[in-house]
């Protein structure tokens, strides 16, 4: 088990700061925050408050500090993260209670099954909840779930399903750069899982998200190539259709559709399962694309009213078959009122990157 100090030049080297900049972050002094990583000083309960208050320790600090056994030191863990979540959300129990959970679940070593269901949870929240609520959620059950992966190699596919769903909310949210790096992170424990149906189904994924993100369609068509996935399929659907392939664009669809009919059923929507309405949703995009308007309105038929973010990709998918038969003014004011009647915090990428694509959309195409 680390000592307090050992700790302590843990958490500030993987904070990125130096002895210096922690001095003046924390006001503790660089010489004895020296003395303290060296052990030639053992930590008073306020110093030990403010370094873990600078580094953001959730109060393991503290516990350390007090010599604390593993039981103690999870019941501190709760009591600190309660002052310090309660000064960071401004007494917002939600986001404080959230925060408990996650510290604890750092500490009290969940199994396998439960972070499945963690994992599950997030895919399906990722369907309701706004992006910057679901990555505070995901990026605490990450920062948990790491301390758990050498000790279980079962646990990679969920670190692959976590990593993927962080990747999609940080370019959700503006940060493509983020996003890019939490790819790279979710391949990475996708190999490490040796799950080739998880495997399958981030690579779909990277692909579908990439058709919806301006990336050229021969880059998608390129990332796609032998995937076997259903969003694998969709992705190269839309890649023909913006490529004026008809012929394979439909084939494409006809693919996906036949390997959603193979997935299981489950009764409430994930991200890891694509729902029959949202398949339609990109089979919608598709045909508004080759100008096929009565398979589109097909296929947008059973988009959930009460899901407002995809409501409003269901309009701008409307707007772009108007832009693509030449109505670009009918076209432009759809987008618009679909862009009005969705809450600003759910105007993501991918929405945005919709509306774009109508007013570039050249008619016939």
């Amino acid at each position: 088990m680390e000592s307090f100090g050992q700790l302590l030049r843990r958490l500030r080297q993987e904070a990125g700061l130096s002895l210096a900049a922690l001095a003046t972050r924390s006001d503790v002094s660089k010489s004895h925050i020296g003395n303290l990583e060296s052990g030639v000083r053992q930590p008073t309960p306020a110093v030990a408050r403010a370094l873990d208050k600078a580094l953001g320790a959730g109060g393991f600090l503290v516990a350390v500090a007090a010599g604390a056994d593993p039981v103690k030191r999870r019941t501190m863990l709760a009591g600190m993260g309660l002052v310090l979540g309660a000064e960071a959300a401004g007494g917002d129990v939600t986001s404080l209670a959230e925060q408990v959970r996650q510290s604890l679940m750092a500490s009290l070593g969940a199994t396998v099954d439960d972070w499945h269901e963690i994992a599950e949870a997030h895919g399906r929240d990722y369907m309701l909840v706004s992006a910057p609520e679901l990555q505070g959620r995901l990026l605490g059950d990450l920062a948990a779930l790491r301390t758990a992966l050498p000790e279980n190699a079962a646990l990679w596919s969920v670190a692959c399903r976590l990593s993927a769903l962080e990747a999609m909310t940080s370019t959700s949210l503006g940060d493509p750069t983020a996003g890019d790096r939490w790819w790279r992170t979710a391949r990475l424990a996708a190999s490490r899982s040796g799950d080739a149906s998880v495997l399958s189904w981030l690579l779909g994924r990277e692909a579908f998200r990439a058709a919806h993100e301006e990336v050229p369609p021969l880059t998608v068509l390129r990332m796609a190539e032998d995937v076997e996935a259903v969003e694998a399929h969709a992705a190269r659907a839309w890649a023909f259709a913006r490529l004026g392939d008809r012929r394979a664009a439909t084939t494409a669809i006809g693919a996906a559709h036949r390997a959603l009919a193979r997935l299981p059923v489950t009764a409430r929507p994930t991200m890891y399962r694509m729902p029959t309405w949202r398949l339609g949703l990109a089979e919608g995009r598709v045909f508004a694309l080759l100008g096929d308007t009565r398979s589109m309105w097909s296929a947008l038929a059973e988009v959930p009213p009460h899901l407002t973010e995809w409501v409003a990709q269901r309009e701008i998918c409307i707007a772009l078959a108007e832009s693509a038969s030449g109505d670009r003014p009918s076209a432009l004011a759809r987008t618009e009122a679909a862009l009005a009647a969705l809450p600003e915090v759910r105007q993501v990428s991918v929405v945005r990157s919709l509306a774009r694509e109508v007013a570039l959309v050249e008619p016939g195409e």
